[in-house]
């Protein structure tokens, strides 16, 4: 979404508010924490204060969640050997 306004939900992925609105997919999540997503590296994104039924979880590539005001993702790089 393009910047801040009284109709965007806010999320915070590592630290950082995003506004955003309706569901958010991995990739999305990923893009907010990194910048850029690669598709050869794997990443795991955890996020909590989601709606009673999600409170905490984590996303896969390829899933999507719907996003709550506050929701907070935590994404790091997963290192593959």
């Amino acid at each position: 979404m393009n910047g801040f306004n009284n109709n965007n939900k806010i999320i915070i992925v590592n630290g950082m508010p995003h506004p955003f609105e309706g569901e958010i997919g991995y990739e999305t999540v990923v893009t907010f924490a990194y910048g850029t997503y690669d598709s050869n590296l794997v990443y795991t994104v955890l996020y909590y204060a989601g709606k009673s039924d999600h409170i905490k979880g984590s996303l896969v590539k390829g899933q999507t969640i719907m996003v709550h005001p506050g929701m907070v993702f935590n994404v790091t790089k997963t290192i593959v050997s």
